[in-house]
């Protein structure tokens, strides 16, 4: 089961964890307001491996099929 899989049980981490992963330049605190959830909520949450290990897995799993194309073209 993945770690995003796991986290379906709460919506609200789940837009986190995607938030997390695409946009890189968001505040928590912009995070926080846009899903209605406190900043402190979401970095109890980020203290969490697993929490941790599903933004990473969500962002492999959209980006990570881009890296061998970037590792080709510094050939």
């Amino acid at each position: 089961m993945s770690n995003v899989t796991k986290l379906k049980k709460n919506p609200a981490k789940v837009l986190v964890v995607e938030l997390l992963a695409f946009n890189p330049e968001m505040t928590l605190q912009q995070i926080a307001d846009k899903v209605g959830v406190s900043k402190s909520s979401i970095e109890k949450w980020k203290a969490s491996p697993e929490f941790v290990d599903a933004v990473y897995d969500r962002y492999m799993m959209h980006f990570g099929l881009e890296i061998p194309q970037v590792l080709d073209a510094l050939r």
